[in-house]
């Protein structure tokens, strides 16, 4: 019987082990935002479809973070299984759930895309894409096109 539960236990540990061997502690850190009204939306995607259709809601995220602005940063930390996941982000200063935009959709609103491609509009997924595969990473997004 003490065998038994020796193996129990070592299977046990052995499949606990494996689950976090194959996750990561994702901090992402957001900078260049503009005053402290509303909150950061952050939404990470874990496919392509999702992060193009997104409607700046983030209700097709795999996992998100809102946080008000303390001085011109903030951070998230995410715990996630390697894979390849894309970052878009906004600051919700109207605490409308979506990013606000005037004639022509430009952004009214700060926002940016994880790997920080310099374009207007939304990023491709091609642009943001980034693999997550070790167990610590880190990634600075800088605020674009926040106007106070």
């Amino acid at each position: 019987m003490k065998f038994i539960n020796t193996l129990l236990l070592a299977v046990a540990i052995s499949v606990s082990v494996n689950c976090f061997a194959n996750s990561s502690r994702l901090s992402v850190k957001v900078n260049n935002i503009v005053g402290n009204q509303g909150v950061v939306r952050v939404a990470i995607f874990n496919n392509e479809k999702a992060f193009t259709d997104d409607d700046t809601s983030g209700k097709l995220a795999f996992k998100s973070c809102v946080k008000p602005p303390k001085a011109d940063s903030i951070s998230c930390q995410f715990n996630l299984p390697y894979g390849t996941y894309a970052i878009s982000l906004f600051h919700d200063k109207d605490k409308s759930d979506k990013l606000s935009t005037g004639w022509f959709g430009v952004p009214e609103e700060g926002y940016g895309f994880s790997n920080n491609p310099v374009k207007s509009g939304h990023a491709s997924w091609n642009q943001a894409k980034f693999v997550v595969a070790t167990p610590k990473q880190s990634m600075l997004i800088h605020m674009l096109k926040d106007n106070a």
